[in-house]
């Protein structure tokens, strides 16, 4: 026998998952499913790591996989029965039958049972990989919610046993393997990969995820300057008047009628081109639809109106949970409301949402710039701005696009300290006049200094 080579070698090493799943469904190439002709494929990794285990691994995973009698096959036929037992074991995408939304109510027990007979073999069935924010129920259940605009047909049910055994909560970011469900005609998940980031193959994988639940939120420290060479003066007027910092939050709030989107657009750019965040989601609920296709034309994570209005709110606030599972992880995200009234009507709610705005220690951030109408007398422009670190008051004249700055009233208890220069141009604004030249921040203070 001639040698074998180095890849060959190395399976012994990796999981099933690794040798044989992620090379056939995830394999570099935008290849997403699995289907009967990857028969030859999946021959090829799985022998390979196979035959490099321990016999006595592979009569363990033939008992655990329903072969009987394991103990009597020699090696090289006891590896053909787990390859044919596996093939049997799988679940192909181009099977799939027309799909409902989840539905709890339709999840029947048989359907349950189903899934966890599945679930204990879960690392060798290659299912369809899913990937989303799960919500709880609160009746043990779960779903994992694919999108960040309500829900979807492809969200899927998590079973009970899944939810105990890997500690799940709102929020967190799950990935996993799910297959269609025929008599609850949903996608049902049989198996948990990761969560939060961390492999559920981990032997101390509780105690991983008991830790990254109990990060510490910290004191932030790092003031974010939003935008680049080409500020708005919108952009650079929050610079000075109302600086914040990473895990802070910004109330701009408004009066008279805002008709336009010109500011929060301005808002939104700066963001990307200050490049200071690794996700930026903008919640345009509660716009009309034309402004909220302007604002996903520049942010790809806009999150817009759904069309089951009674999963609006809760989509905002799953994804509020996301965001802090991504900060915990270690990214800075910040989130922008549009119009945080139209978003969340509750005030706890809103209160929550402007709370979301956490510095983690040894991790990210979530920051969070909301828009509020300060003259909505249904609104919870009094709840937000009880929570806030600073406030931007912006006037917006009727029938215009100007607006005017109420710079006597804007705030900032963010703790970031201005410098010499900063505090000059902030005493100089109430005389000085801004225009809405594009200019750097810098540039902007020189100006308004006359230095």
């Amino acid at each position: 026998m001639g040698r074998r080579s180095e890849w060959y070698k190395s399976f012994s090493k990796l999981s099933f998952k690794q040798t044989t799943i992620d090379r056939i469904i995830l394999d570099g190439r935008g290849k997403k499913k699995f289907s009967r002709k990857d028969r030859a494929a999946f021959d090829k990794y799985a022998r390979a790591h196979f035959d490099k285990r321990p016999i006595l691994e592979n009569r363990e995973t033939a008992r655990r996989i329903g072969i009987e009698a394991s103990s009597t096959y020699p090696k090289e036929n006891l590896v053909n029965a787990i390859l044919d037992a596996i093939w049997g074991l799988q679940y192909f995408t181009d099977e799939r039958e027309p799909l409902e939304f989840p539905d709890m109510n339709r999840f029947l027990l048989d359907s349950e049972v189903g899934l966890l007979a599945d679930y204990y073999c879960g690392m060798y069935i290659a299912g369809e990989v899913v990937e989303g924010v799960f919500e709880d129920t609160g009746e043990g259940f779960g779903i994992v919610r694919t999108s960040g605009e309500g829900p979807s047909i492809d969200d899927c049910i998590v079973p009970r046993r899944l939810v105990s055994d890997y500690l799940l909560s709102s929020g967190d970011v799950v990935v996993g393997r799910m297959h269609y469900v025929k008599k609850s005609m949903c996608m049902g998940m049989f198996y948990v990969d990761e969560v939060n980031g961390i492999p559920t193959i981990s032997e101390d994988y509780k105690q991983k995820i008991e830790e990254y639940r109990a990060k510490k939120v910290v004191k932030p420290y790092e003031r974010v300057i939003l935008g680049g060479e080409n500020n708005g003066a919108f952009v650079n007027l929050i610079n000075l008047v109302c600086p914040f910092a990473y895990g802070q939050s910004l109330l701009v709030s408004y009066g008279g009628r805002m008709t336009e989107q010109i500011q929060l657009i301005e808002i939104i750019e700066a963001l990307k081109e200050s490049e200071k965040f690794d996700e930026i989601i903008t919640v345009c609920n509660g716009l009309n639809s034309l402004d909220s296709q302007t604002l996903a034309s520049v942010s790809p994570t806009a999150i817009t109106e759904s069309v089951q209005a009674d999963f609006n709110e809760k989509a905002v606030l799953r994804m509020l949970d996301g965001a802090s599972t991504h900060a915990r992880q270690g990214k800075n995200v910040v989130v922008v409301f549009a119009d945080i009234d139209g978003a969340l009507s509750n005030g706890a709610d809103v209160k929550r949402a402007i709370d979301c705005a956490k510095k983690y220690e040894k991790s990210g951030s979530v920051s969070v710039i909301a828009l509020c109408d300060r003259e909505n007398l249904k609104g919870n422009y009094s709840v937000a701005k009880r929570v806030t670190q600073a406030e931007l008051l912006v006037n917006f004249k009727p029938f215009a696009k100007t607006y005017d700055i109420d710079y006597e009233r804007c705030y900032s208890f963010s703790g970031v300290t201005l410098t010499k220069k900063e505090e000059k141009a902030r005493k100089k604004l109430l005389s000085a006049r801004v225009t809405n030249e594009k200019q750097s921040y810098e540039r902007f203070i020189s100006t308004v200094t006359g230095e």
